[in-house]
């Protein structure tokens, strides 16, 4: 399953290589794909990992950039 997140405030695309590295390493999660530019995370992974995935990314984006907020597109 496919899910995209629009991630605000994002400030430099450094941050926004930090946030896809940490993703892609939750358990669970086949790949995340941060578009600095469009601020579009693509995450994929199974349907029944993607709540746990998504609370988790949403803990990763604070962390990395503390003015960030993720909201589903």
């Amino acid at each position: 399953m496919k899910q995209a997140f629009t991630v605000e405030g994002l400030c430099c695309a450094k941050c926004a290589a930090e946030i896809e590295e940490a993703v892609g390493r939750i358990v669970g999660c086949e790949s995340a794909n941060m578009a600095f530019m469009t601020k579009k995370l693509t995450i994929e992974a199974p349907e029944k990992d993607m709540e746990r995935i998504t609370s988790e990314t949403e803990r990763i984006v604070r962390r990395i950039e503390p003015k960030a907020s993720v909201r589903r597109r």
